[in-house]
């Protein structure tokens, strides 16, 4: 499995700017290149590494424009745009979502007990 280079960033000239980017840098868009993307995130689990490389569909042909958010579709782009995701900083997120929904879970439970128990005792 072998992954094809440019010599140079595949990214369109008239869409850079100076501006600083999570994208770590877009290869061309082959076939050979997605297996060999998927092979290393392969690796990356077997070694229980917390980062993993993501792709968008970038650059796209002639005649085709940027859909939303920068997004091209996977037939009509010319490059991978390769960005590292760090799956801790996910982790992390993922761990606060489920407390603050257990969280909301309790409240809500607690809720209902006290209405219960307030019931209980107007009618007593």
């Amino acid at each position: 499995m072998k992954i094809s280079l440019p010599k140079n960033n595949l990214t369109n000239g008239k869409y850079r700017t100076d501006q600083v980017t999570e994208q770590f840098c877009v290869i061309p868009n082959t076939e050979d290149n997605l297996k060999a993307i998927k092979h290393w995130n392969n690796l990356a689990t077997e070694q229980n590494s917390r980062y993993r490389l993501k792709t968008r569909y970038r650059c796209p042909k002639d005649g085709v424009i940027y859909g939303a958010y920068g997004g091209v579709d996977k037939n009509d782009a010319r490059g991978l745009g390769i960005y590292i995701d760090d799956l801790k900083s996910s982790y992390h997120s993922t761990i606060n979502q489920r407390l603050r929904e257990e969280n909301r879970k309790l409240r809500l439970a607690l809720s209902q007990m006290e209405s219960i128990f307030n019931n209980i005792r107007e009618e007593v």
